[in-house]
């Protein structure tokens, strides 16, 4: 027969081993959270080298971002997340010199804003950020480097900064190819 002081002591075990489970559950979300961040966007702006979206694991686990983490563990994230749509998140693959990863898909990198080995911005970077920030003093019509247009929205919208109105302040009819993944439109007038 079980007694009392059992019952209290299974029940504090129970109540432990809930809150340890769900300590993990937390740093795993943390651990998807920063790769989905790092394999879509960061990774270069963080000091690994891409190539077309991949990156060597043992780069990608020196980021101080993933620093409490294993490369077993980091490795077992890519190749257990699964999207809602049920289709894999990230890609990897074995090559003569170590073990590669990418984003499935949503690979936008950004570039290191400072010069290699230095604390020193870029202008292209400095450039972008201002005109981001003053985005309607600008007149965009017959502007011919649609990239750096498409560019200019996603930045705006990372910061969550994109209106309809900053949107329509860079639109022109002479833009040809407009890259809206990721951007939800309404009420465009």
């Amino acid at each position: 027969m079980l007694n009392i002081t059992d019952a209290i002591q299974r029940h504090h075990e129970h109540n432990e081993d809930l809150r340890l489970v769900k300590q993990f559950e937390r740093r795993q979300l943390k651990l998807g959270k920063r790769l989905a961040y790092l394999l879509r966007y960061g990774a270069e702006k963080e000091g690994c080298r891409v190539d077309e979206g991949w990156i060597l694991i043992q780069d990608l686990i020196r980021v101080p971002l993933l620093s409490e983490y294993t490369e077993n563990e980091v490795l077992g994230e890519i190749q257990t997340s699964y999207s809602y749509r049920k289709t894999p998140r990230y890609q990897w693959e074995r090559r003569p010199d170590g073990v590669y990863v990418r984003a499935a898909y949503g690979r936008r990198f950004e570039r290191n804003p400072y010069h290699e080995k230095t604390q020193i911005r870029r202008l292209l970077d400095l450039t972008l950020e201002y005109i981001c920030e003053n985005v309607e003093q600008f007149d965009f019509e017959g502007f011919p480097d649609e990239f750096l247009i498409n560019e200019i929205i996603h930045r705006i919208k990372r910061n969550g900064k994109l209106t309809s109105k900053k949107l329509q302040s860079l639109l022109s009819e002479t833009m040809e190819h407009l890259d809206l993944d990721g951007i939800y439109l309404t009420g465009l007038h």
